[in-house]
């Protein structure tokens, strides 16, 4: 496939109407991502595991369902900021 085709294939996906759309979203996840972690380190260095914030873990969780939500139509397709308990996230995100 050319790139061009290609382009012209996933272009209506970057639309500005698309990312519109999608903006409520992506902000959804956001606001979980800043509500877990709220909850887990508020006041405290460790969480209740007894582990320090690892940001990237957690960009990861979001990022998982982001794409997940987007790509697949369904908020619980990985779940990880869901089901936020140790061992609780899907196991390609970890």
């Amino acid at each position: 496939m050319k790139h061009a085709e290609m382009r012209r294939m996933l272009s209506h996906a970057f639309s500005t109407k698309a990312l519109m759309e999608q903006e409520d979203i992506i902000q959804g996840y956001v606001d979980l991502l800043i509500k877990r972690l709220g909850q887990r380190y508020t006041g405290k260095e460790r969480g209740p595991d007894g582990e320090y914030c690892n940001l990237v873990n957690w960009y990861n969780y979001t990022t998982f369902d982001i794409i997940g939500d987007l790509a697949f139509g369904e908020s619980t397709a990985f779940a990880c900021l869901q089901e936020c308990k140790q061992g609780g996230f899907h196991c390609l995100a970890k």
